[in-house]
Protein backbone atom coordinates (compact mmCIF):
# COMPACT_ATOMS: atom_id res chain seq x y z
CA UNK A 1 0.00 0.00 0.00
CA UNK A 2 1.83 3.16 -0.78
CA UNK A 3 2.11 5.31 2.40
CA UNK A 4 4.13 8.18 3.10
CA UNK A 5 7.47 7.26 3.82
CA UNK A 6 9.33 8.68 7.00
CA UNK A 7 10.21 11.73 5.72
CA UNK A 8 8.82 15.00 7.25
CA UNK A 9 5.96 16.31 6.07
CA UNK A 10 6.06 19.49 4.21
CA UNK A 11 4.34 22.05 2.44
CA UNK A 12 5.43 22.42 -1.55
CA UNK A 13 6.39 25.91 -0.77
CA UNK A 14 8.74 25.06 1.92
CA UNK A 15 10.63 22.00 1.19
CA UNK A 16 14.34 22.48 0.41
CA UNK A 17 14.60 19.93 -1.95
CA UNK A 18 11.56 20.70 -4.82
CA UNK A 19 13.53 18.39 -7.28
CA UNK A 20 12.99 15.39 -5.53
CA UNK A 21 9.46 16.15 -4.55
CA UNK A 22 8.88 16.99 -8.21
CA UNK A 23 10.56 13.41 -9.40
CA UNK A 24 8.02 11.86 -6.81
CA UNK A 25 5.57 13.28 -8.42
CA UNK A 26 6.11 12.71 -12.14
CA UNK A 27 7.18 8.62 -11.19
CA UNK A 28 3.77 8.76 -9.25
CA UNK A 29 1.85 9.67 -12.47
CA UNK A 30 3.44 7.14 -14.80
CA UNK A 31 1.87 4.51 -12.26
CA UNK A 32 -1.19 6.17 -11.43
CA UNK A 33 -3.17 7.51 -14.76
CA UNK A 34 -7.28 7.25 -15.89
CA UNK A 35 -9.38 5.14 -17.18
CA UNK A 36 -12.81 6.37 -18.21
CA UNK A 37 -14.15 3.10 -19.96
CA UNK A 38 -15.12 0.55 -17.85
CA UNK A 39 -17.99 2.94 -16.96
CA UNK A 40 -18.88 5.46 -19.15
CA UNK A 41 -18.61 9.19 -17.14
CA UNK A 42 -16.55 7.66 -14.34
CA UNK A 43 -13.53 8.19 -13.61
CA UNK A 44 -11.26 5.16 -11.83
CA UNK A 45 -7.64 4.35 -12.03
CA UNK A 46 -5.78 2.57 -14.92
CA UNK A 47 -3.82 0.72 -12.56
CA UNK A 48 -3.69 -0.67 -9.20
CA UNK A 49 -0.25 -1.73 -8.58
CA UNK A 50 0.68 -4.57 -6.62
CA UNK A 51 1.94 -2.45 -3.27
CA UNK A 52 -1.51 -0.94 -3.16
CA UNK A 53 -2.99 -4.26 -2.62
CA UNK A 54 -4.33 -4.54 1.45
CA UNK A 55 -2.07 -5.66 3.70
CA UNK A 56 -1.95 -9.12 5.32
CA UNK A 57 -4.22 -8.71 7.61
CA UNK A 58 -7.01 -7.77 5.41
CA UNK A 59 -6.48 -10.83 3.88
CA UNK A 60 -7.08 -12.46 7.61
CA UNK A 61 -10.39 -10.64 7.51
CA UNK A 62 -11.68 -11.72 4.08
CA UNK A 63 -10.50 -15.21 4.90
CA UNK A 64 -12.73 -15.32 7.93
CA UNK A 65 -15.62 -13.56 5.79
CA UNK A 66 -15.40 -16.15 2.78
CA UNK A 67 -15.39 -18.99 5.35
CA UNK A 68 -18.19 -17.89 7.25
CA UNK A 69 -20.37 -17.28 3.87
CA UNK A 70 -19.17 -20.25 2.18
CA UNK A 71 -20.18 -22.39 4.95
CA UNK A 72 -23.44 -21.34 5.78
CA UNK A 73 -24.01 -21.68 1.97
CA UNK A 74 -22.96 -25.26 1.22
CA UNK A 75 -25.33 -26.07 4.68
CA UNK A 76 -28.18 -23.79 3.27
CA UNK A 77 -28.04 -25.72 -0.22
CA UNK A 78 -29.38 -28.79 1.70
CA UNK A 79 -26.97 -30.97 -0.71
CA UNK A 80 -28.17 -34.62 0.50
CA UNK A 81 -24.96 -36.73 -1.10
CA UNK A 82 -21.56 -37.07 0.87
CA UNK A 83 -20.06 -36.67 -2.41
CA UNK A 84 -21.77 -33.10 -2.87
CA UNK A 85 -20.95 -32.22 0.51
CA UNK A 86 -17.35 -32.87 -0.24
CA UNK A 87 -17.14 -30.89 -3.45
CA UNK A 88 -18.67 -28.17 -1.82
CA UNK A 89 -16.32 -28.53 1.14
CA UNK A 90 -13.18 -28.92 -1.32
CA UNK A 91 -14.59 -25.66 -3.48
CA UNK A 92 -14.37 -23.64 0.12
CA UNK A 93 -10.85 -24.83 0.58
CA UNK A 94 -9.68 -23.36 -2.37
CA UNK A 95 -11.55 -20.20 -1.77
CA UNK A 96 -9.43 -19.64 1.62
CA UNK A 97 -6.37 -21.27 0.09
CA UNK A 98 -6.20 -18.27 -2.12
CA UNK A 99 -6.88 -15.76 0.23
CA UNK A 100 -3.98 -16.92 3.05
CA UNK A 101 -1.28 -16.83 -0.50
CA UNK A 102 -2.82 -13.16 -1.02
CA UNK A 103 -4.47 -14.30 -4.43
CA UNK A 104 -7.91 -12.01 -2.64
CA UNK A 105 -9.30 -10.94 -6.37
CA UNK A 106 -9.31 -14.85 -7.46
CA UNK A 107 -10.67 -15.88 -4.28
CA UNK A 108 -13.70 -13.30 -4.46
CA UNK A 109 -14.26 -14.46 -8.16
CA UNK A 110 -14.30 -18.22 -6.80
CA UNK A 111 -16.66 -17.00 -4.07
CA UNK A 112 -19.42 -15.72 -6.45
CA UNK A 113 -18.95 -17.88 -8.78
CA UNK A 114 -19.97 -20.32 -5.81
CA UNK A 115 -22.55 -18.04 -4.82
CA UNK A 116 -24.15 -17.93 -8.43
CA UNK A 117 -24.27 -21.69 -8.36
CA UNK A 118 -26.33 -22.09 -5.42
CA UNK A 119 -28.66 -25.32 -6.17
CA UNK A 120 -31.71 -23.46 -4.60
CA UNK A 121 -34.46 -24.44 -7.00
CA UNK A 122 -35.83 -21.40 -8.85
CA UNK A 123 -39.33 -21.30 -6.84
CA UNK A 124 -41.67 -18.52 -5.02
CA UNK A 125 -41.44 -19.10 -1.39
CA UNK A 126 -44.28 -20.71 0.06
CA UNK A 127 -44.21 -18.81 3.21
CA UNK A 128 -41.85 -15.93 4.87
CA UNK A 129 -39.90 -19.07 6.84
CA UNK A 130 -38.60 -20.39 3.92
CA UNK A 131 -36.30 -17.88 3.76
CA UNK A 132 -35.02 -18.60 7.10
CA UNK A 133 -33.68 -21.64 5.31
CA UNK A 134 -30.25 -19.71 4.56
CA UNK A 135 -29.25 -19.02 8.01
CA UNK A 136 -28.04 -22.16 8.73
CA UNK A 137 -24.40 -21.34 10.67
CA UNK A 138 -25.24 -17.69 11.81
CA UNK A 139 -28.43 -16.46 14.04
CA UNK A 140 -31.77 -15.49 12.56
CA UNK A 141 -32.13 -11.66 12.92
CA UNK A 142 -35.13 -10.77 15.34
CA UNK A 143 -36.08 -8.30 11.85
CA UNK A 144 -37.47 -11.28 10.49
CA UNK A 145 -40.23 -11.59 13.12
CA UNK A 146 -41.48 -7.38 12.34
CA UNK A 147 -41.33 -7.56 8.56
CA UNK A 148 -44.94 -6.47 8.75
CA UNK A 149 -44.31 -4.07 11.22
CA UNK A 150 -44.90 -0.16 10.20
CA UNK A 151 -42.89 0.96 12.99
CA UNK A 152 -39.99 -1.14 11.96
CA UNK A 153 -40.26 -0.50 8.53
CA UNK A 154 -40.08 3.62 9.70
CA UNK A 155 -37.21 2.73 10.92
CA UNK A 156 -35.33 2.33 8.19
CA UNK A 157 -35.46 5.71 6.58
CA UNK A 158 -32.97 6.92 10.15
CA UNK A 159 -31.42 4.00 10.95
CA UNK A 160 -31.24 1.10 8.23
CA UNK A 161 -28.53 0.85 5.21
CA UNK A 162 -30.07 3.91 3.44
CA UNK A 163 -30.26 7.04 5.71
CA UNK A 164 -29.55 9.50 3.06
CA UNK A 165 -32.76 9.78 1.28
CA UNK A 166 -35.55 11.26 3.77
CA UNK A 167 -36.31 15.24 3.48
CA UNK A 168 -38.32 17.52 4.84
CA UNK A 169 -41.37 18.08 2.83
CA UNK A 170 -41.67 21.84 2.27
CA UNK A 171 -44.46 21.87 -0.16
CA UNK A 172 -47.77 20.29 -1.06
CA UNK A 173 -47.56 18.06 -4.11
CA UNK A 174 -50.61 17.54 -6.21
CA UNK A 175 -48.99 14.96 -7.96
CA UNK A 176 -49.04 12.91 -4.76
CA UNK A 177 -51.99 14.35 -3.34
CA UNK A 178 -51.81 13.28 0.48
CA UNK A 179 -55.18 14.12 2.75
CA UNK A 180 -56.45 14.17 5.89
CA UNK A 181 -57.84 10.64 5.55
CA UNK A 182 -54.64 9.21 5.36
CA UNK A 183 -52.62 10.65 7.72
CA UNK A 184 -54.98 9.95 10.33
CA UNK A 185 -54.09 6.65 9.90
CA UNK A 186 -51.22 6.87 12.15
CA UNK A 187 -51.70 10.27 13.45
CA UNK A 188 -55.10 10.49 15.18
CA UNK A 189 -57.02 14.05 14.69
CA UNK A 190 -54.26 15.68 12.50
CA UNK A 191 -54.73 17.55 9.36
CA UNK A 192 -51.94 17.47 6.46
CA UNK A 193 -52.08 21.59 7.03
CA UNK A 194 -51.10 21.37 10.22
CA UNK A 195 -48.12 18.70 9.93
CA UNK A 196 -46.68 20.91 6.84
CA UNK A 197 -46.85 24.24 8.77
CA UNK A 198 -45.21 22.76 11.72
CA UNK A 199 -42.51 20.99 9.83
CA UNK A 200 -43.33 17.22 10.51
CA UNK A 201 -44.49 16.48 7.39
CA UNK A 202 -41.73 14.12 5.08
CA UNK A 203 -40.98 12.44 2.19
CA UNK A 204 -38.94 9.36 0.63
CA UNK A 205 -39.21 9.70 -2.72
CA UNK A 206 -37.09 7.56 -5.06
CA UNK A 207 -37.57 9.54 -8.41
CA UNK A 208 -34.45 8.89 -9.59
CA UNK A 209 -35.66 5.30 -10.58
CA UNK A 210 -37.95 6.38 -12.43
CA UNK A 211 -37.72 4.78 -16.34
CA UNK A 212 -35.34 2.18 -14.73
CA UNK A 213 -35.19 -0.60 -17.33
CA UNK A 214 -36.54 -4.13 -16.08
CA UNK A 215 -33.65 -7.61 -16.03
CA UNK A 216 -34.79 -10.51 -17.43
CA UNK A 217 -31.47 -12.08 -16.43
CA UNK A 218 -31.87 -15.97 -15.83
CA UNK A 219 -35.53 -15.71 -17.40
CA UNK A 220 -37.63 -14.43 -14.64
CA UNK A 221 -38.76 -10.44 -14.99
CA UNK A 222 -38.27 -8.16 -12.10
CA UNK A 223 -38.27 -4.84 -11.81
CA UNK A 224 -37.46 -1.49 -9.74
CA UNK A 225 -39.90 1.26 -9.81
CA UNK A 226 -40.04 4.96 -8.33
CA UNK A 227 -42.54 5.15 -5.74
CA UNK A 228 -43.11 8.04 -3.03
CA UNK A 229 -43.71 7.56 0.67
CA UNK A 230 -44.63 10.18 2.86
CA UNK A 231 -44.09 10.09 6.93
CA UNK A 232 -45.86 12.47 9.86
CA UNK A 233 -44.26 13.02 13.03
CA UNK A 234 -47.39 12.99 15.40
CA UNK A 235 -47.19 15.63 17.93
CA UNK A 236 -45.25 14.75 21.05
CA UNK A 237 -43.76 11.90 20.05
CA UNK A 238 -40.54 12.97 18.33
CA UNK A 239 -40.80 9.24 16.18
CA UNK A 240 -41.64 9.53 11.89
CA UNK A 241 -44.48 7.13 11.06
CA UNK A 242 -45.07 6.42 7.29
CA UNK A 243 -48.74 6.48 6.23
CA UNK A 244 -48.44 6.81 2.58
CA UNK A 245 -47.43 5.63 -0.06
CA UNK A 246 -47.76 5.98 -4.04
CA UNK A 247 -45.81 3.60 -6.61
CA UNK A 248 -46.82 5.87 -10.03
CA UNK A 249 -44.95 9.12 -10.39
CA UNK A 250 -48.63 11.39 -11.19
CA UNK A 251 -51.70 10.34 -8.88
CA UNK A 252 -54.61 8.24 -10.96
CA UNK A 253 -57.09 5.71 -10.99
CA UNK A 254 -54.39 3.10 -11.44
CA UNK A 255 -51.64 4.57 -9.18
CA UNK A 256 -53.55 5.00 -5.61
CA UNK A 257 -52.46 6.40 -2.45
CA UNK A 258 -51.95 3.08 0.06
CA UNK A 259 -52.32 3.72 3.94
CA UNK A 260 -52.21 1.57 6.58
CA UNK A 261 -55.64 0.31 6.05
CA UNK A 262 -55.22 -0.75 3.31
CA UNK A 263 -53.93 -4.78 4.59
CA UNK A 264 -52.42 -6.86 2.09
CA UNK A 265 -52.04 -3.78 -0.83
CA UNK A 266 -50.36 -1.42 1.70
CA UNK A 267 -47.81 -4.63 2.34
CA UNK A 268 -47.12 -4.73 -1.24
CA UNK A 269 -46.60 -1.15 -1.69
CA UNK A 270 -43.93 -0.77 1.52
CA UNK A 271 -42.55 -3.95 -0.61
CA UNK A 272 -42.33 -1.79 -3.70
CA UNK A 273 -40.75 1.14 -1.33
CA UNK A 274 -38.16 -1.45 0.47
CA UNK A 275 -37.33 -2.90 -3.50
CA UNK A 276 -36.64 1.20 -4.28
CA UNK A 277 -34.41 1.86 -1.04
CA UNK A 278 -32.73 -1.07 -1.52
CA UNK A 279 -31.45 -0.42 -4.87
CA UNK A 280 -30.79 3.26 -4.39
CA UNK A 281 -28.96 3.10 -0.86
CA UNK A 282 -26.68 -0.04 -2.57
CA UNK A 283 -25.85 2.21 -6.04
CA UNK A 284 -26.61 6.03 -5.54
CA UNK A 285 -25.55 6.28 -2.40
CA UNK A 286 -22.96 3.94 -1.34
CA UNK A 287 -21.40 2.49 -4.13
CA UNK A 288 -21.47 5.76 -6.34
CA UNK A 289 -21.07 8.57 -3.49
CA UNK A 290 -18.62 6.87 -1.46
CA UNK A 291 -16.75 4.39 -3.51
CA UNK A 292 -16.81 6.13 -6.63
CA UNK A 293 -16.17 9.38 -4.98
CA UNK A 294 -13.24 8.09 -2.67
CA UNK A 295 -11.37 6.69 -5.85
CA UNK A 296 -10.67 9.97 -8.09
CA UNK A 297 -9.90 11.39 -4.92
CA UNK A 298 -7.12 9.26 -3.96
CA UNK A 299 -5.84 8.66 -7.86
CA UNK A 300 -5.68 12.82 -8.05
CA UNK A 301 -3.80 12.63 -4.76
CA UNK A 302 -1.15 9.77 -5.75
CA UNK A 303 -0.81 12.15 -8.73
CA UNK A 304 -0.59 15.80 -7.31
CA UNK A 305 0.53 15.42 -3.70
CA UNK A 306 3.71 14.24 -2.81
CA UNK A 307 4.14 11.71 -0.56
CA UNK A 308 5.48 13.92 2.22
CA UNK A 309 2.54 16.26 1.74
CA UNK A 310 0.83 17.23 5.08
CA UNK A 311 -2.61 16.29 3.83
CA UNK A 312 -1.36 13.00 1.84
CA UNK A 313 0.06 11.74 4.82
CA UNK A 314 -3.28 11.90 6.98
CA UNK A 315 -5.40 10.56 3.85
CA UNK A 316 -3.01 7.45 2.93
CA UNK A 317 -4.48 5.72 5.97
CA UNK A 318 -8.58 6.18 5.12
CA UNK A 319 -7.49 5.06 1.58
CA UNK A 320 -6.01 1.94 2.15
CA UNK A 321 -7.87 -0.97 0.11
CA UNK A 322 -10.40 1.10 -1.78
CA UNK A 323 -8.80 0.82 -5.17
CA UNK A 324 -8.12 -2.62 -5.11
CA UNK A 325 -11.49 -3.18 -4.03
CA UNK A 326 -13.25 -1.41 -6.24
CA UNK A 327 -11.30 -3.38 -9.21
CA UNK A 328 -12.51 -6.51 -7.59
CA UNK A 329 -16.11 -5.31 -7.70
CA UNK A 330 -16.00 -4.77 -11.05
CA UNK A 331 -14.73 -8.06 -11.93
CA UNK A 332 -17.10 -9.83 -9.33
CA UNK A 333 -19.74 -8.25 -8.51
CA UNK A 334 -20.63 -5.13 -10.61
CA UNK A 335 -19.18 -7.81 -13.52
CA UNK A 336 -21.20 -8.80 -16.52
CA UNK A 337 -23.72 -11.48 -15.18
CA UNK A 338 -22.25 -11.12 -11.90
CA UNK A 339 -24.05 -11.13 -8.80
CA UNK A 340 -25.92 -7.67 -9.24
CA UNK A 341 -26.58 -8.09 -12.62
CA UNK A 342 -28.57 -11.59 -10.82
CA UNK A 343 -30.97 -10.17 -8.67
CA UNK A 344 -30.94 -6.50 -9.36
CA UNK A 345 -34.91 -4.77 -10.73
CA UNK A 346 -32.85 -2.98 -13.32
CA UNK A 347 -30.04 -4.97 -15.15
CA UNK A 348 -26.52 -4.27 -15.35
CA UNK A 349 -26.64 -1.03 -18.05
CA UNK A 350 -29.58 0.39 -15.37
CA UNK A 351 -27.31 -0.04 -12.40
CA UNK A 352 -24.19 1.34 -13.95
CA UNK A 353 -26.52 4.43 -15.51
CA UNK A 354 -28.18 5.01 -11.98
CA UNK A 355 -24.81 5.12 -10.59
CA UNK A 356 -23.01 7.67 -13.71
CA UNK A 357 -26.05 9.65 -12.43
CA UNK A 358 -25.27 9.89 -8.89
CA UNK A 359 -21.52 10.96 -9.38
CA UNK A 360 -22.70 13.44 -11.99
CA UNK A 361 -25.36 15.85 -9.85
CA UNK A 362 -22.70 15.14 -6.67
CA UNK A 363 -21.11 17.89 -5.40
CA UNK A 364 -18.79 18.28 -2.73
CA UNK A 365 -19.79 21.38 -1.27
CA UNK A 366 -23.58 20.11 -0.67
CA UNK A 367 -21.92 16.72 0.73
CA UNK A 368 -20.31 18.56 4.09
CA UNK A 369 -22.56 16.14 6.67
CA UNK A 370 -23.93 18.58 8.87
CA UNK A 371 -24.89 21.36 5.97
CA UNK A 372 -26.29 18.24 4.45
CA UNK A 373 -28.36 17.32 7.09
CA UNK A 374 -29.70 20.98 7.30
CA UNK A 375 -30.54 20.89 3.58
CA UNK A 376 -32.56 17.97 3.93
CA UNK A 377 -34.52 20.10 6.75
CA UNK A 378 -33.29 17.48 9.29
CA UNK A 379 -30.85 19.23 11.09
CA UNK A 380 -31.06 21.09 14.61
CA UNK A 381 -34.50 21.87 15.55
CA UNK A 382 -36.14 18.90 13.25
CA UNK A 383 -39.44 17.13 14.33
CA UNK A 384 -37.78 13.55 13.95
CA UNK A 385 -36.13 13.77 17.26
CA UNK A 386 -34.98 9.69 17.25
CA UNK A 387 -33.01 9.89 14.19
CA UNK A 388 -29.93 7.66 15.54
CA UNK A 389 -27.65 7.87 12.42
CA UNK A 390 -27.92 11.49 12.28
CA UNK A 391 -27.22 12.14 15.96
CA UNK A 392 -24.93 9.63 16.46
CA UNK A 393 -23.04 10.71 13.37
CA UNK A 394 -23.03 14.11 14.76
CA UNK A 395 -20.90 12.84 17.12
CA UNK A 396 -18.64 11.46 15.14
CA UNK A 397 -18.20 14.26 12.82
CA UNK A 398 -17.21 16.82 15.97
CA UNK A 399 -14.51 14.55 16.80
CA UNK A 400 -13.43 13.57 13.56
CA UNK A 401 -13.25 17.37 12.47
CA UNK A 402 -11.95 18.59 15.52
CA UNK A 403 -9.21 15.73 14.97
CA UNK A 404 -8.45 17.38 11.66
CA UNK A 405 -8.18 21.03 11.84
CA UNK A 406 -5.60 20.71 14.63
CA UNK A 407 -3.65 18.57 12.58
CA UNK A 408 -3.78 21.12 9.61
CA UNK A 409 -3.29 24.31 11.74
CA UNK A 410 0.25 22.10 12.24
CA UNK A 411 1.28 23.06 8.69
CA UNK A 412 -0.64 25.69 7.45
CA UNK A 413 -0.60 29.17 9.79
CA UNK A 414 -2.80 30.78 7.73
CA UNK A 415 -5.44 31.29 4.39
CA UNK A 416 -2.69 32.49 2.46
CA UNK A 417 -0.04 29.07 2.98
CA UNK A 418 -3.12 27.12 1.99
CA UNK A 419 -3.94 29.37 -1.29
CA UNK A 420 -0.09 29.30 -1.67
CA UNK A 421 -0.35 25.83 -1.99
CA UNK A 422 0.29 24.48 -5.41
CA UNK A 423 0.06 20.87 -5.19
CA UNK A 424 -3.15 20.99 -3.19
CA UNK A 425 -4.49 23.50 -6.23
CA UNK A 426 -3.46 20.63 -8.78
CA UNK A 427 -5.05 18.01 -6.52
CA UNK A 428 -8.37 20.10 -6.91
CA UNK A 429 -7.82 20.88 -10.37
CA UNK A 430 -7.02 17.10 -11.14
CA UNK A 431 -10.05 15.66 -9.18
CA UNK A 432 -12.43 18.32 -11.55
CA UNK A 433 -11.06 17.88 -14.25
CA UNK A 434 -13.26 16.22 -17.07
CA UNK A 435 -10.28 14.28 -18.09
CA UNK A 436 -9.59 13.48 -14.46
CA UNK A 437 -12.07 12.85 -11.78
CA UNK A 438 -14.67 14.67 -13.09
CA UNK A 439 -16.30 15.72 -9.64
CA UNK A 440 -18.14 18.76 -8.48
CA UNK A 441 -17.55 21.41 -5.89
CA UNK A 442 -14.17 20.95 -4.35
CA UNK A 443 -12.81 23.71 -3.07
CA UNK A 444 -13.96 27.92 -3.13
CA UNK A 445 -14.21 28.48 -6.81
CA UNK A 446 -12.25 25.28 -7.47
CA UNK A 447 -9.14 25.94 -5.36
CA UNK A 448 -8.86 26.15 -1.30
CA UNK A 449 -8.52 29.48 -0.07
CA UNK A 450 -9.23 29.07 3.37
CA UNK A 451 -8.49 26.67 6.46
CA UNK A 452 -11.86 26.48 7.21
CA UNK A 453 -12.83 24.98 3.90
CA UNK A 454 -9.56 22.50 3.70
CA UNK A 455 -10.73 21.29 6.98
CA UNK A 456 -14.61 20.86 6.39
CA UNK A 457 -13.06 18.97 3.04
CA UNK A 458 -10.75 16.70 4.39
CA UNK A 459 -13.31 15.96 7.72
CA UNK A 460 -15.79 15.14 5.14
CA UNK A 461 -13.29 13.23 2.77
CA UNK A 462 -12.51 11.03 6.08
CA UNK A 463 -16.32 10.85 7.20
CA UNK A 464 -17.45 9.37 3.75
CA UNK A 465 -14.95 6.40 3.69
CA UNK A 466 -15.35 5.60 7.21
CA UNK A 467 -18.38 6.49 9.01
CA UNK A 468 -20.79 7.16 5.90
CA UNK A 469 -19.76 3.32 4.23
CA UNK A 470 -19.08 2.03 7.48
CA UNK A 471 -23.07 2.58 8.48
CA UNK A 472 -24.30 1.73 5.07
CA UNK A 473 -22.11 -0.98 4.16
CA UNK A 474 -22.22 -3.48 7.20
CA UNK A 475 -26.18 -3.33 8.38
CA UNK A 476 -26.83 -4.95 5.32
CA UNK A 477 -25.39 -8.74 7.08
CA UNK A 478 -28.90 -8.42 8.71
CA UNK A 479 -30.74 -6.03 6.67
CA UNK A 480 -30.45 -7.76 3.43
CA UNK A 481 -30.14 -11.37 4.55
CA UNK A 482 -33.87 -11.47 5.46
CA UNK A 483 -34.93 -10.92 2.09
CA UNK A 484 -38.22 -9.56 2.39
CA UNK A 485 -36.83 -6.75 4.31
CA UNK A 486 -35.04 -5.18 1.77
CA UNK A 487 -35.02 -7.75 -1.64
CA UNK A 488 -33.06 -6.24 -4.76
CA UNK A 489 -35.82 -7.04 -7.25
CA UNK A 490 -39.41 -6.76 -7.23
CA UNK A 491 -41.36 -9.76 -9.11
CA UNK A 492 -44.58 -8.40 -10.15
CA UNK A 493 -45.97 -5.01 -11.65
CA UNK A 494 -47.06 -2.19 -9.32
CA UNK A 495 -50.86 -3.06 -8.08
CA UNK A 496 -53.04 -0.27 -9.49
CA UNK A 497 -55.97 -1.09 -7.48
CA UNK A 498 -56.05 -0.57 -3.62
CA UNK A 499 -58.29 -4.21 -2.85
CA UNK A 500 -58.71 -7.61 -3.39
CA UNK A 501 -54.37 -8.41 -2.71
CA UNK A 502 -53.32 -11.56 -0.39
CA UNK A 503 -50.55 -12.80 1.33
CA UNK A 504 -49.90 -15.06 -1.75
CA UNK A 505 -49.84 -11.82 -4.17
CA UNK A 506 -47.22 -10.38 -2.04
CA UNK A 507 -45.15 -13.80 -1.36
CA UNK A 508 -45.39 -13.96 -5.42
CA UNK A 509 -43.72 -10.55 -5.46
CA UNK A 510 -40.47 -11.61 -3.60
CA UNK A 511 -37.28 -12.91 -5.46
CA UNK A 512 -37.51 -16.50 -5.96
CA UNK A 513 -35.64 -18.89 -3.94
CA UNK A 514 -32.51 -18.87 -6.23
CA UNK A 515 -32.13 -15.08 -6.52
CA UNK A 516 -32.77 -14.56 -2.55
CA UNK A 517 -29.89 -17.15 -1.99
CA UNK A 518 -27.76 -14.96 -4.20
CA UNK A 519 -28.45 -12.03 -2.41
CA UNK A 520 -28.04 -13.39 0.66
CA UNK A 521 -24.29 -14.36 0.16
CA UNK A 522 -23.60 -11.23 -1.28
CA UNK A 523 -25.09 -9.13 1.82
CA UNK A 524 -23.26 -11.29 3.99
CA UNK A 525 -19.69 -11.46 2.65
CA UNK A 526 -20.07 -7.52 2.60
CA UNK A 527 -21.43 -7.03 6.21
CA UNK A 528 -18.61 -9.31 7.85
CA UNK A 529 -15.33 -7.88 6.12
CA UNK A 530 -14.81 -5.23 8.55
CA UNK A 531 -11.10 -3.92 8.10
CA UNK A 532 -9.00 -1.93 10.75
CA UNK A 533 -10.74 0.86 13.29
CA UNK A 534 -11.01 4.41 12.67
CA UNK A 535 -8.43 6.04 14.86
CA UNK A 536 -6.27 3.54 14.20
CA UNK A 537 -2.78 4.42 12.09
CA UNK A 538 -0.98 1.50 12.05
CA UNK A 539 2.01 3.34 10.54
CA UNK A 540 2.95 6.13 13.25
CA UNK A 541 3.27 9.80 11.93
CA UNK A 542 6.94 11.31 11.38
CA UNK A 543 5.84 14.58 13.26
CA UNK A 544 6.19 14.07 16.99
CA UNK A 545 3.69 17.19 17.55
CA UNK A 546 0.89 15.25 15.88
CA UNK A 547 0.58 12.67 19.16
CA UNK A 548 -0.98 14.92 21.40
CA UNK A 549 -3.58 15.76 19.13
CA UNK A 550 -4.09 12.40 17.71
CA UNK A 551 -4.23 11.08 21.74
CA UNK A 552 -6.68 13.98 21.90
CA UNK A 553 -8.57 12.40 19.15
CA UNK A 554 -8.89 9.29 20.22
CA UNK A 555 -10.07 10.42 23.92
CA UNK A 556 -12.82 11.53 21.85
CA UNK A 557 -13.76 9.01 19.89
CA UNK A 558 -14.18 6.84 23.03
CA UNK A 559 -16.35 9.51 24.18
CA UNK A 560 -18.67 9.05 21.32
CA UNK A 561 -18.67 5.30 22.32
CA UNK A 562 -19.70 5.71 25.66
CA UNK A 563 -22.49 8.38 24.79
CA UNK A 564 -23.97 6.12 21.86
CA UNK A 565 -24.00 2.92 24.41
CA UNK A 566 -25.81 5.30 26.85
CA UNK A 567 -28.12 6.74 24.29
CA UNK A 568 -29.22 2.95 23.52
CA UNK A 569 -30.09 2.12 26.94
CA UNK A 570 -32.72 4.70 26.46
CA UNK A 571 -34.28 3.87 22.62
CA UNK A 572 -33.95 0.82 20.12
CA UNK A 573 -29.93 0.17 20.18
CA UNK A 574 -28.37 1.49 16.85
CA UNK A 575 -24.87 0.49 17.18
CA UNK A 576 -23.68 1.42 13.31
CA UNK A 577 -21.94 4.54 14.12
CA UNK A 578 -20.00 3.14 17.26
CA UNK A 579 -16.43 4.70 16.25
CA UNK A 580 -15.47 0.58 17.44
CA UNK A 581 -17.85 -0.55 14.15
CA UNK A 582 -16.39 2.10 12.09
CA UNK A 583 -13.76 0.78 9.62
CA UNK A 584 -11.15 3.84 8.77
CA UNK A 585 -10.80 2.89 4.37
CA UNK A 586 -13.49 1.47 1.69
CA UNK A 587 -11.95 -1.70 1.74
CA UNK A 588 -14.56 -4.43 1.61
Amino acid sequence: MPIAPRSEPLLPQHDPNPKARAAALESARKTFGWNHSVYQGVALSSNVPKEDQPPKDWSEVMNHALGLVLANEARADRRSKLADWRVALGELAKVVSEVVHGDVQEAVNDAVAMLLAGDMESVDARSVEDFSVFFQTIPVPDLVHHLHDDVTFSRRFVAGADPEVLELTRAYDADFPVADEHIVTVSPGDTVAAALAEKRLFIADFGVLEGAPSNALGGAERWVFAPRAMLVVPKGTGTARIFAIQIGRKHGPETPIFTPRDGWGWELAKLHVAVADTVVGAIWHHHARTHLVAEPVIVAMRRQLAPNHPVRVLLEPHAVGTLYINKVGSTSVFAEHGLIDWIAGTGRAGVRDLARRSLESFRMDESIFPERLARRGLGSGSAIADFPWRDDGLLVWGALSEWVSSYLSLYYASDEEVLGDGELRGWLREIQSPDGGGLAGFGEGGVFRTRKCLAETITQIIFSVSALHSAMNFPVSVEMTVIPNSPFAIYRKPPSKKEGWTEADWRAALPPMEQSQRQFGTALLLGEARYGKLGEYPVPFEDARVAPYLDRFRRALSQVEEAIAARNQARTPYIHMLPSRLAPSISI
